[in-house]
This record gives structure tokens, sequence and C-alpha cells, in this order.
């Protein structure tokens, strides 16, 4: 029998729906309602708004369900709010602002919009979803002020969208409805069997029969309250563009004749390296600064070059060297940057130290840190080493903790882990021995990564491996939990076939490239749709017929789960 999940915590819903004779798994959503409607394009219909809200609270209980009940489900999120005078009104929260509005509502009439969502799931998947949104006119009549004061006094305004209730201590103050009055309550029943209709879910089909099965619930609105979380996140594989290379060399075969290649998108790097290219670039300062490394016919280590935070791909002055060698490095010993981290008021930056420009071997088994967080000095100092740690990334985390991605070793398999750092303030902060392992990152690669916060809320990994199946990956999550847990999205994988006419080392297909590596995020702009498109580039290193350098940059679109089937 398929299952019926509300992610509510709402009583009067899980009312409704056993009234109407179904028996609801309570599950609650933990999604953030802030963050969601933060995201909605300005100008979104109050429909609009509440049906969104309802589809994230389905989307977040529906990616989460376990057990039985994830083999054969049907999971309804709901969101009720008030609409009057043009705004929005969701749970005043406080008595203060229960009082507010009931001085606006007395006496009058407002729509009462419940947004609905149902969320299929087969086999652990969501497959489908359905949503509406239902509006009920509410008449309000005009309680006396003993009897408002005695109403505030109970708490039952405070948790409940509008301020008052149908079916409680509320209904003294009601005149009348038009419209279906179990959407006030919540959950309008005849609406949700249209929407169980249209996923092929007959509502009889749920309904309890003969005696009162109650199926465990896993979670309920007793459970101790969980800090919300932000929507689910996923990549929209085909919205992948190869937008183009940003720096590169001239391609020549053994012979010295040209290859002919893709122009880079604008020649503001080409002027900024002076004919020659690097192969790794790690931005810090929020977008301003691009440390680069590896360069191609001098061997240089790292160098710094301003860019345009607000462009993906012009830098905006020449190379300067500020970085200072830490007091272990060996004679003749270079620089390359391997990740960065944006924490709060600070930019780390994290490099390995290679013993010369003639070796091999381009990782170190640690990690040098610099704070870089004042552009424009004229040199850094190492703040620390994370020993044991390669090619790492970091993102900030609350409690001024630091999560960390990172390899143990340097060779080919090298397995990725997170760690969670003790407080920036802590002079254990580096210190690797201290930091709280969270786990082994599943799918995670043997080269370089970069973490990073969405501006919505979450995080992402971009990752890249260079053993077996070579390619570039994203994950995005949202607790340190899912960074380990969740799987990766496969975005580019080493493949050199069906090449461009203008450029025999690029595919036509975006999701194809001749020797990935070195992904590093460039930029997140918000969209109109609450979608988010991701910048980023790819390095690429071509070895035959010709020997070169360069970085490609690449979009892909981020959407909300609950947007994306």
């Amino acid at each position: 029998m398929t299952a019926f999940v509300l992610a509510s915590a709402s009583p009067a819903r899980e009312r409704i729906l056993e009234q109407a004779g179904l028996n609801p798994v309570v599950i609650v959503s933990h999604v953030d309602e802030h963050l969601v409607m933060a995201t909605q394009p300005s100008g979104t219909a109050p429909t609009r708004a509440v049906e969104v809200l309802a589809c994230a609270k389905a989307f977040d209980v529906a990616t989460a369900l376990a057990g039985e009940v994830a083999a054969d489900a049907v999971v309804l999120g709901c969101d009720s709010m008030l609409f009057l005078d043009g705004t929005l009104q969701g749970k005043p929260g406080t008595v203060e602002e229960a009082r507010r509005r009931w001085g606006l509502m007395s006496g009058r009439s407002a729509e009462l919009l419940t947004g609905h969502c149902l969320v299929r799931v087969v086999d652990g998947k969501p497959v489908a979803r359905v949503s509406e949104t239902r509006s009920t006119t509410v008449h309000f009549g005009t309680p006396s002020a003993e009897d408002l004061e005695a109403y505030l006094v109970t708490g039952e305004p405070l948790q409940v969208a509008g301020a008052f209730t149908l079916d409680g201590l509320g209904s003294w103050f009601v005149e009348g409805i038009d419209g279906d009055p179990s959407n006030v309550i919540g959950v309008s029943v005849p609406l949700l069997g249209r929407l169980l209709d249209k996923l092929g879910v007959p509502a009889s089909s749920l309904w309890v029969r003969h005696e009162k099965h109650a199926p465990p619930k896993p979670f309920h609105p007793d459970t101790p309250s969980v800090a919300p979380l932000p929507p689910r996140m996923v990549p929209m594989f085909d919205s992948l563009v190869m937008i183009g290379p940003t720096q590169q060399q001239e391609f020549k075969d053994t012979h010295g004749n040209p290859i002919p290649h893709m122009p880079s998108v604008n020649t503001s790097f080409q002027n900024a390296c002076r004919d020659d290219s690097f192969d790794l670039g790690v931005h810090t300062n929020r977008g301003a600064c691009l440390w680069t490394g590896d360069y191609l016919n001098t061997g240089d280590g790292i160098q710094l070059i301003a860019v345009d935070p607000a462009s993906p791909s012009v830098a905006l002055g020449g190379r300067s060297k500020p970085l200072v060698l830490p007091a272990y490095a060996q004679d003749g010993a270079r620089l390359l940057p391997t990740g960065s981290a944006e924490l709060a008021h600070r930019s780390l930056l994290f490099a390995s130290c290679i013993p010369s420009p003639g070796c091999s071997t381009f990782v170190s088994a640690d990690t040098t840190v610099y704070d870089v967080s004042e552009p424009g000095k004229s040199s850094y100092r190492p703040m620390g080493v994370m020993v044991g740690i390669s090619q790492p990334s970091g993102v900030s985390m609350p409690g001024r903790r630091m999560l960390v991605a990172g390899n143990i070793g340097t060779g080919p398999w090298a397995p990725r882990i997170a760690w969670l750092t003790p407080p920036i303030d802590d002079p254990a902060f580096l210190d690797s021995s201290s930091w709280e392992k969270v786990g082994q990152i599943t799918g995670g690669g043997d080269r370089e990564n970069q973490l990073f916060a969405l501006p919505a809320g979450g995080f992402g990994l971009l990752d890249s491996n260079g053993s077996g199946d070579a390619h570039i990956g994203l994950k995005l999550f949202r607790t340190p939990q899912e960074l380990v847990s969740e799987p990766m999205t496969v975005l580019i994988r080493n493949d050199p076939s069906d090449p461009r006419p203008d450029d025999p080392f690029i595919s036509r297909d975006p999701h194809k490239l001749l020797q990935p590596y070195g992904p590093q995020v460039v930029s997140i702009t918000m969209n109109a749709d609450g979608t988010q498109t991701l910048y980023f580039l790819v390095s690429q290193w071509v070895t035959d017929p010709t020997r070169a350098y360069r970085t490609i940059l690449y979009s892909v679109v981020l959407a909300p789960q609950y947007l994306s089937i």
C-alpha cells in the first residue's frame, strides 16, 4: 500500500487528514522558509509564493525517506498565509505582532492561501510532482479588547498563519468564509483528491479500512526542534555551458606549425601573463584575487593577478609574486596553489611547496596556509601548515569553524576526507591532529577541489579525479554529513572524442574534455527564477601533438530540487 506522508508539524493538518480517512506518517520538514522566500523573484504572485514553499517542504522530506515508507509513498507539503493589504502574512510569532495584525484584520475580509505540493516517491527517489494553491475568503468579526487579549494570552494565534484558527478559539471571531473550510484549517481535501488523481493514486486507495492501523511515525511534532536547513539544490546537468578559454598560448605542432584552437574569451589574461600560461588558478577575497601557478615557460611558483569579481574572465592587471616561501623550503622550491577558504572576514590560500622547478611531483604531503585577507600587501608570510593534508579547500561553518575537504597522501587514489576544524581563533585551528573527522567523501577524487558556499544557503564541492575515470564532479550539500554521503554528479569526463572543428582538444559536448583537472569556483549569481548560476574554471594540460596549459570557463545552473521535476 502506498504510504501517505505529511511533511508538516501542524496537528490541525494531521487531524483533517485523519478525519478524511487517511493515516498519515508525520515527518516534519526542516527547510528554512525564510531562505526559500528570499530566493523567490521580486514580483512573485502570492499564490505562487505559498506553492513554492509547499514544494520546498515536500521535497525536503521526500528526499530523506528511508525504510519501507521510501519504497512507495506520496509526500504532502503545505504552506498557508493570509493575504491582506497586498502583503502575505505568516505566523506572527509574538503577542505584539498578533495584536497588531488583529488591529488590521478586525471587521474586514482577507484571502487565506494554502499551497499544496504532492511528491511521488518510488524506491527512495522522487519521480513526479504536482502542486497548486487554493484561496478561501475569510470574513473577520470585531473582537472586543477583552476577548482579544484573552485570545492572545492562550498563545494559539502566535503559531498559526494569519494569527487565527477556524477550528479553535479563533472561530469566535470569524463571521464566515467563502470557499473551502478545510483549506483555511491547513489542507484542502478536495484539492488534495485532484492532485492525487494527477499522480495516478486514487484517494480511496489510501483510506484506512476496517480498523485503525497506525504505522510507525519516525518523526512527530513533539520531536525536539532542529535547526532549519536551506532547500536542497541540484545541478541541472543539461545546462552546462563551455564558455571558452580564459588564457592560453598559441598551440603548435612538433614542427612549429600553428594548430587551430578556440580564441580566448578576451585578451586580458594574455596581457597579464605576457606570452606565458598557467595551469592552476585559485580565487580568494570574494573573487577579487586569482593566485596562479605552474607557468608553462618559466615553471614559476604562485603569482597573483587582480581580477574583476563582477566578471568571471577579466584580469585587471599584471602579475606579482608576494608569497614568502615557508622556512622549511629547500633552495629552488616553488609554490603551487591547491585551494582556498573564504571564512568570516578571512581569506585563506592553500599551497603545495614543491622542492624544485624540475621536480616531477606537483603536490606536497603537507599544505602551507597563507592569510591573504588584506589585498595589496607587498608580501604574505605563512600562517601555518596542515600536516599530512594535501590539496585541501575549506568553507566557513557555524561557530567560526572551517569545513575542510582534503586528501591523505599525494598519489593516485589518495582518499578524500572531510574534517571540521576548531574555531579559527583557537591555537589548534590548523593542527590537523585536533580536527574532527566527518568521514570519507563519497565520489571524492584525488586531485584539486574547491568547497564553496551558496548565496542562498548550503554549500558545494567542485571536485576532480585524475586516476581511472578522470573527471570533474560537483556535489551540493547542506551539512558536513551530506558532504560525506551525498552522491557526486560528474559534469565533465576525460574524453577527447567529437572535437570541435575550430579546436581539436575541446569536444562539441561540454561534458567532454581532454585531460580536465584543477576546478575552481569563479563566481555564483542569483537568477530571477530562483535558480543560481555557477561559473567555474577547469584546467587543461595538452601534451600531444603540442604541449600547452590553459584554463577554460564553464557555467552550470543550480536549482532548488523542488523545481527540478
